[in-house]
C-alpha cells in the first residue's frame, strides 16, 4: 500500500527536521490564536465591565470648630489622585471608627452617606459649592469620582481613628483608604 505522505524509504534527517519545524509552527499558531481570542473575548464577557481602577490617593485637612462661633469641627479626606475617572455609581464608601464599621458600604453620591449622626459622613463633588450652584461645566461636578472630590467627617470624637475607605462596587475591591486620627 502506498502512503502519499511518505516514501518507501526511511525518513532522512532533513525530512524529520522539516516535520519538527512544521509541528512547532502549528503549535505556535494555535497558541497565538488562543491568546488573541482571550484578549478580545474576556473584556466583553461581563457587560459594563467590572475591572476596578487601580486605585486612588487622599490627603487630610482638619478644620477646627469653635463653640463660641457656632462652628463645627470636621475633617476632610480629599482625593488627590484617581487612576481612572469613573462614574460615582461605580463606587461605594464606608467609614470605620477604631477599626469597627460605623457606616456600612454606601453608594458614593453627593450628600450624607449612611445614617450616622455622630459623626456625620458626607461626600462632596468638586465644584458643587460655587456660585451659581453648582458651577457650570467644565468647572462643576461631572458625576465622576475625580481629584479634589472629598469626604467630610463632621462632629468626630476626639482621640478616635476614623478610616474612610473607597470600594469598587462591582467587585468589593478596596481602591483606597485613609486613616484620620482625631
Amino acid at each position: 500500500m502506498h502512503n502519499p505522505f511518505r516514501t518507501a524509504e526511511a525518513w532522512g534527517h532533513v525530512e524529520r527536521t522539516r516535520l519538527v519545524i512544521v509541528e512547532v509552527l502549528a503549535v505556535a499558531v494555535v497558541l497565538s490564536a488562543g491568546l488573541v481570542a482571550l484578549r478580545f473575548i474576556l473584556p466583553m464577557a461581563v457587560p459594563g465591565g467590572t475591572s476596578p481602577p487601580v486605585g486612588l490617593a487622599f490627603d487630610v485637612t482638619h478644620v477646627g470648630g469653635r463653640p463660641e462661633m457656632n462652628t463645627t469641627e470636621f475633617w476632610v479626606a480629599r482625593i488627590t489622585h484617581v487612576d481612572t475617572n469613573e462614574s460615582l455609581s461605580s463606587y461605594q464608601a464606608t467609614l470605620l471608627r477604631n477599626g469597627s464599621t460605623l457606616v456600612e458600604r454606601a453608594a458614593v453620591k453627593p450628600g450624607q452617606l449612611g445614617d450616622s449622626t455622630h459623626p456625620v459622613f458626607e461626600f462632596f463633588e468638586w465644584g458643587a459649592s460655587c456660585s451659581p450652584t453648582p458651577c457650570p461645566p467644565p468647572d462643576g461636578p461631572d458625576g465622576n469620582l475625580s481629584a479634589y472630590d472629598y469626604f467630610r467627617i463632621s462632629f468626630p470624637d476626639p482621640g478616635t481613628a476614623y478610616t474612610v475607605r473607597v470600594i469598587w462596587g462591582a467587585t468589593a475591591t478596596t481602591l483606597g483608604e485613609i486613616v484620620i486620627d482625631t
